[in-house]
């Protein structure tokens, strides 16, 4: 070509033959260039396929907020269908996030916090903005948690560990294993020793949270003032005596499992009020914090008193009581149950000796005449007595109670002798019936008595 371009150019011109030498040279310094052109798509390649499988989302824009690039996270987190062009279009908090600064950003279903950072490339400034999952912080930070304590977030027991007999008792299991379906609030009433926790446990195990922690708090062992921040946490510093760097609390630890709150009914005003907003609005707030923290959780709660009645003398909240009292299961005591006593007493000297035992006819009468305060905790000992001293003859049995029960001979129906618990059942049955006879509704008569319709019923089945 340069005998037909040179003629027309208005300078002189010379022909310049290169050698081999520089040909070659060219020709290498052409290939470096190849090669550093591929290493560079390569390494950018590997730093995009990083960005697009990182858990937060990150988005990289210059000092005008216009972007240059953001990952598939992001994409996921607002749900974009093409690539903005400016960080506005995105979200106006996020223009607004600057460096060593957390933003909150709410985009249903995620909770996201940003931060942002700045660097200088050939010295113009850009800025790097990282979104977090609030949902998926708290759900590492619990399974951390839960795998260093998962011993004492577990719940051991099934429906298959509730042995019964007694009819109302298993009318209330199948009810308790239609209850595990759901994740409504449960609020499971009876006196101490009835198995509360047992039925908290198996409804944990038999619904769909049974892979999810199972914490429990005893609401009276703890007093007010400590039970609130065992309950919702606390930051670092939050006040005197608190840990510098803050505590998680058994509700956060409860994240998509169950929480189990025993004796509820002696829980403070203070808190109430608090757990009504948790209920209501499934977060919290750590003690000392200023941003709420999202729960995944179902609550089930224990009374060993009947908590109606105080709601009726202003001990307990009446909205949250309505509250838990979703769904509610009322467990019977032992003594309502007559056909459980021989039938776990011999379940409990079985498992304690290892083999079947005989009960002398002596002792199971002396056993359906106790009245059984300590319910099933209280039968169990007894049983773990009589496997140790072993007594023979009536006149010991009394040494099996934690009162005297002095049996001298085989109880017979005798002039003089009353059996108290009878008694007292045919006296409630007679007031019941003599009510009813006067036209008063059930509800209005459990009002009388002091006692819940459920206890009624169960009154009126066993006459």
């Amino acid at each position: 070509l340069l005998p037909q371009i040179a003629p027309r150019l208005p300078f002189p011109t010379f022909p310049i033959y290169p050698g081999e030498s520089v040909i070659l040279s060219a020709l290498n310094y052409a290939r470096e260039l190849l090669n550093f052109q591929r290493h560079t798509q390569r390494q950018l390649s590997i730093v995009t396929s990083i960005l697009s499988h990182v858990e937060e989302g990150i988005i990289l824009h210059n000092a005008e907020g216009r972007i240059s690039h953001l990952n598939k996270k992001t994409e996921q987190f607002f749900q974009l269908s093409q690539m903005p062009q400016h960080i506005r279009q995105i979200s106006p908090d996020l223009h607004r996030t600057t460096a060593g600064k957390e933003t909150l950003i709410t985009r249903p279903p995620y909770t996201l916090v940003a931060t942002a950072d700045t660097f200088k490339i050939n010295k113009e400034t850009h800025t790097i903005i990282t979104l977090r999952d609030i949902t998926e912080l708290q759900r590492l930070e619990k399974n951390i948690r839960y795998k260093l304590t998962r011993t004492g977030l577990t719940a051991t027991h099934t429906f298959a560990h509730i042995h019964t007999v007694d009819p109302e008792m298993k009318r209330l299991i199948a009810l308790a294993q239609k209850f595990a379906a759901y994740n409504e609030p449960l609020l499971i009433q009876g006196d101490s020793g009835t198995g509360k926790e047992l039925f908290a446990q198996s409804i944990h195990n038999a619904g769909p949270r049974r892979h999810g922690p199972f914490v429990v708090v005893n609401c009276a062992a703890l007093p007010p003032e400590l039970l609130e921040s065992e309950l919702f946490g606390y930051v670092g510093g939050a006040f005197t005596g608190a840990r510098k760097e803050g505590k998680i609390g058994y509700f956060e630890l409860a994240h998509t499992g169950t929480i189990f709150l025993d004796e509820i009914n002696s829980m403070s005003p203070a808190i109430q009020s608090k757990l009504l907003r948790v209920l209501e609005n499934k977060q919290i707030m750590r003690i000392g914090s200023d941003y709420v923290i999202p729960l995944d959780i179902r609550i089930i709660s224990a009374a060993n008193t009947d908590i109606l009645q105080a709601v009726r003398e202003n001990r307990f909240r009446r909205d949250l009581f309505f509250r838990l009292h979703t769904l509610t299961l009322n467990l019977p005591s032992l003594n309502e149950r007559p056909a459980d006593i021989l039938y776990l007493f011999s379940l409990f000297t079985e498992k304690i000796a290892g083999r079947p035992e005989t009960i002398p006819p002596a002792l199971q009468q002396v056993l359906q005449q106790h009245c059984w305060w300590g319910n099933i905790r209280e039968l169990y000992s007894v049983a773990l007595r009589y496997h140790i001293l072993a007594p023979q003859t009536p006149d010991r049995y009394d040494e099996l109670f934690d009162t005297p029960h002095t049996v001298t001979a085989p109880p017979a129906p005798t002039f003089g002798t009353i059996n108290l618990k009878q008694l007292h059942r045919d006296m409630d049955n007679l007031i019941i019936q003599e009510l009813l006879r006067q036209g008063f509704s059930k509800t209005r008569i459990a009002q009388l008595l002091q006692i819940s319709r459920q206890t009624l019923f169960n009154k009126e089945r066993n006459q």
